[in-house]
């Protein structure tokens, strides 16, 4: 017993002087950080503003991978698969952590256990916004010309089973409007639709229809943030609008593959919190449409099982299924 009890007592400061070794020595290398979209898409944004400053602090080039594909499933999946040794990180949103994964229980990673949370970095909500010549001024307007003329109306979105798509199936549910669907390649195809009356609404994250609304050439109705925006402090949330409890938007966070070391990963949350919480990149992420949250692992593991779940549900209320 005594001598299981000894070597027991080894194993652990083994593994501890192996963890301290790890820390003291890392980054040894440039570390990657895989973006699962193209350049200039949100999470490429946000990501590039941190990998600058986290550069500086980690000593080492933070280098952007971008592999893109498959709804940013591709990306996930790379990064998901690389040596957790904390010289791979991934910048990535709600569609590969949690859309994805709750449409296709075949994909080839689990979010929960195929990856280790470092920090939830940005929240950007979504807009529901109308063409000008809509006869609707706020969402429940919208609302009452729809159930009065139901399926006669269009939206855009980015195609089925698409945060966009999902967000106005969520809504349809809760107000009992009927809206048609109308896919287009990307959000900006979308709003150029809107802009001229071939679709009557678009719901989808502020970067995307943020300056249209600012310009007046959409009427923006309703955030779907929680609180009112500081980017549209006029412009009422869903919960005000009469649409209880519902909120929707692009979450996005940072993480590594599962295994990596714990201490790499206290090391990493203390630089990207401090980080996105200084005053400069708060600014420029709200720039971009999203405001800068910065979280503990533990918050940012909580919340992607949340949105997994919520996502799930959706998808099986709605019978929604890949073509």
């Amino acid at each position: 017993m005594q001598i299981r009890f000894i070597a027991g007592l080894c194993g652990l400061l083994l593994a501890g002087f192996g963890a301290l070794a790890a820390a003291q020595s890392y980054p040894a290398r440039p570390v990657r950080l895989v973006v699962p979209f193209p350049p200039g898409s949100p999470s490429d944004t946000l990501g590039r503003m941190v990998a600058q400053r986290l550069t500086d602090r980690l000593g080492q080039p933070v280098v952007l991978d971008n592999r893109a594909g498959a709804a940013g499933t591709v990306g996930v999946e790379i990064a998901s698969k690389a040596p957790p040794d904390g010289h791979t990180i991934l910048v990535a949103s709600t569609g590969g952590l949690a859309i994805s994964p709750a449409l296709n229980p075949r994909i080839a990673y689990d979010p929960l256990k195929d990856l280790a949370p470092i920090s939830l970095i940005a929240y950007s909500p979504f807009i529901f916004a109308v063409g000008p010549s809509v006869p609707a001024n706020t969402f429940k307007e919208f609302v009452a010309l729809a159930r009065a003329r139901p399926g006669q109306l269009n939206y855009a979105s980015t195609g089925t089973g698409s945060a966009t798509h999902l967000a106005v199936e969520q809504l349809r549910r809760v107000t009992g409007f009927e809206l048609t669907q109308v896919a287009y390649k990307g959000g900006g195809l979308g709003v150029i639709a809107l802009m001229a009356g071939e679709v009557q609404a678009m719901f989808t994250g502020m970067p995307v229809l943020l300056p249209f609304v600012k310009s007046g050439k959409i009427k923006g109705l309703a955030v779907s943030s929680a609180k009112r925006s500081p980017l549209v402090p006029g412009m009422p949330t869903m919960i005000e609008s009469g649409v209880p409890g519902y909120t929707m938007g692009l979450s996005i966070g940072m993480l590594a593959p599962a295994r990596t070391p714990p201490v790499i990963i206290g090391r990493l949350n203390r630089d990207i919190v401090d980080i996105v919480r200084s005053a400069d990149i708060r600014e420029g992420f709200l720039v971009q449409g999203a405001e800068s949250i910065g979280s503990t692992p533990a918050e940012y593991a909580a919340h992607m099982a949340s949105e997994l779940k919520r996502y799930r549900a959706i998808i099986k209320d709605t019978g929604i299924r890949l073509e």
